[in-house]
């Protein structure tokens, strides 16, 4: 068989990498996976919203609105610490 048929799709070889999915995380947007796949795979420890912008073309809001889908479903936490007069919110994944 080729590498890609027509009828059935491309081929998938035991080499080939296998989606990953999260079981039991239903209603989970496609945003919200994406981010959390890149949390996963980023070596940062924690993570600001400024540090998803710059990586992410989704601005403020739509990162906010994308965390708490996260931590909402359980695979963020999210908290909170005083830089001078500033209070930053940084975010992980769950352990």
């Amino acid at each position: 068989m080729s590498v890609y048929d027509a009828a059935r799709g491309p081929a998938m070889s035991p080499q080939s990498p296998r989606p990953v999915f999260l079981p039991g995380v239903d209603g989970l947007s496609a945003r919200s996976y994406g981010v959390y796949c890149y949390m996963l795979a980023a070596s940062a420890d924690w993570f600001t919203v400024s540090s998803l912008m710059a990586v992410f073309s989704d601005r403020r809001d739509g990162l906010n609105t994308t965390m708490a889908e996260l931590i909402d479903a359980g695979l963020v936490v999210a908290a909170e610490w005083r830089d001078g007069n500033l209070v930053r919110r940084g975010y992980r994944v769950a352990s």
